[in-house]
């Protein structure tokens, strides 16, 4: 039951009408990406790294009729104009995805899965948390710690406010331009989620940045 502002209360089992769920949902249609990450791990060794994405959000708008599952949109990252393209359609082709779940492994046993959400930002931001957590860091500060992201034309995004004067000093020194995220929290920076197996015991970091979480069960 949820209880209102106003005093009234209903419950999360009330029906509502289609057409009022519809346009609920309509002003979405057209926002950017849908992708999930998730990491699993188990006393007895089992671990799962699991990035699933639909492209933009509700992918291609249509949905199996028997099962309600959206079917993606990843049509949209192929190139249509450069035949030369490595992504240009056509049959044969893959389509382009920047999904990188990842493990790790110490000799045969697996001790880290990690990934993020975030298109273009998901190997990025990995990668700096992995460096954070090779130097040392735990991995809750390695997650929390700000993040950057570079394009291949030299503009760095980052959440800039939480970075030092002397590496932004270095970075345009570099020759690179800053673009701040607007946030010093950025969703932008991606969605980040790892699990940890250290000294027999588990450990999970969720995004701060966006909606994730952590259980035990």
């Amino acid at each position: 039951v949820i209880a209102h502002g106003d005093g009234r209360t209903s419950s999360l089992w009330d029906p509502v009408p289609i057409s009022k769920a519809a346009s609920a949902v309509e002003h979405r249609l057209d926002e950017g990406g849908e992708t999930s990450h998730f990491c699993v791990m188990e006393r007895g060794g089992g671990v799962v790294s699991m990035t699933q994405s639909i492209e933009r959000t509700y992918g291609c708008k249509a949905a199996c009729e028997k099962t309600g599952i959206l079917f993606n949109g990843y049509l949209k990252t192929f190139k249509v104009e450069n035949r030369s393209h490595p992504y240009f359609l056509k049959p044969g082709r893959r389509a382009r995805s920047n999904a990188a779940p990842t493990i790790l492994f110490e000799k045969d046993d697996p001790f880290l899965a990690i990934g993020s959400t975030g298109s273009e930002r998901m190997l990025s931001s990995i990668y700096q948390v992995l460096t954070r957590l090779r130097w040392g860091e735990a991995p809750f500060h390695a997650v929390c710690a700000p993040r950057l992201h570079c394009t291949p034309s030299g503009c760095v995004h980052l959440e800039e406010e939480r970075f030092s004067p002397t590496a932004l000093r270095m970075l345009e020194r570099a020759g690179l331009t800053l673009q701040p995220w607007s946030s010093p929290w950025a969703f932008e920076a991606g969605g980040l989620h790892l699990a940890l197996r250290r000294d027999g015991l588990l450990q999970g970091v969720a995004e701060p940045r966006r909606d994730g979480g952590v259980a035990a069960l």
